[in-house]
């Protein structure tokens, strides 16, 4: 992947979201954070996105209808069909007890 490529972090937990931002950051990755499904969609909507790191349990709308959704919507934009998805669920520690 170009160092110039555009990667977009989609996470409920902050911690997550900040530690895979700040990495792909420190790599000189142009990087672009959402809380949300519905955030992320706004933000695929409106600018150029080559990777998409997803957790598919997200709060509201979850991570694998988001998935679809980016797929309808890189139909219409060459550039964006080329995106990857990267989707991961990782369970509480908590749930491990």
């Amino acid at each position: 992947m170009p160092r110039d490529a555009k990667v977009l972090v989609v996470d409920d937990d902050p911690v997550t979201r900040t530690c895979l931002a700040e990495y792909f950051a420190a790599e000189n990755y142009d990087v672009m954070v959402a809380e949300t499904a519905e955030e992320a969609g706004r933000i695929a909507s409106t600018r150029d996105v080559d990777l998409v790191l997803l957790d598919i349990r997200l709060p509201g709308k979850d991570g694998l209808t988001l998935t679809r959704e980016l797929r309808v919507l890189s139909v219409g934009n060459r550039r964006a069909a080329a995106a990857e998805v990267l989707a991961a669920s990782f369970r509480k520690a908590s749930n491990n007890l």
